[in-house]
């Protein structure tokens, strides 16, 4: 019963409203990177990027943070990100990298270097929404979501990722989101 709640949270989660309207300022928007080659960024990154910076054009935070794997060597994913978002018209200067092992630990290198209580904006795909709050929250941390555009789909067009994702969000509670990395 717990896991079939569960799924329903899951889905519920994803199927938030997109865009940048009624988010509240924050203190960055984070977006939430990949773990792929950096050299080729997947169109589901690029969207995430395309929000990250949508939020950041409406001024919504002064920094975009990005987030990606730690690197077996140059570049890093979160450099790849970061170039992107300077070619797209971001200063350098506004842009943090962050990079670890798994989004659990990027999250929280976020939260550590922010402080408890710090509004963030997280820009992710919406079936990821409630898994990344659980994490995020459990770090202290106040989010609001900007799903990436095109990411809200029918559950049924991602079951696969349903079922993957109310797994994460049923053990992240249990035994803790730093315990229960899928990314």
């Amino acid at each position: 019963m717990y896991l079939v709640v569960t799924c329903v949270q899951v889905v519920m989660a994803g199927r938030l409203p997109t865009g940048t309207k009624g988010l509240l300022t924050a203190s960055t928007i984070v977006v939430i990177g990949g773990s792929g080659n950096p050299t080729a960024l997947s169109q589901d990154l690029v969207s995430r990027l395309e929000e990250g910076l949508s939020c950041y054009r409406a001024h919504l935070a002064t920094t975009l943070t990005v987030t990606g794997s730690a690197p077996d060597g140059p570049p890093s994913m979160a450099s790849a990100e970061a170039s992107w978002l300077e070619v797209n018209g971001v200063k350098a200067s506004a842009i943090r990298q962050v990079m670890a092992p798994n989004t659990a630990a990027q999250l929280n290198i976020v939260a550590t270097n922010l402080k408890r209580g710090h509004r963030v904006i997280v820009v992710s795909d919406a079936i990821d929404d409630l898994w990344v709050k659980g994490a995020v929250v459990a770090d202290g941390l106040r989010v609001e979501f900007a799903p990436a555009l095109g990411s809200v789909r029918p559950f049924y067009d991602q079951l696969g990722s349903v079922i993957s994702q109310t797994s994460a969000v049923a053990a992240g509670r249990i035994i803790g989101f730093q315990q229960v990395s899928w990314g």
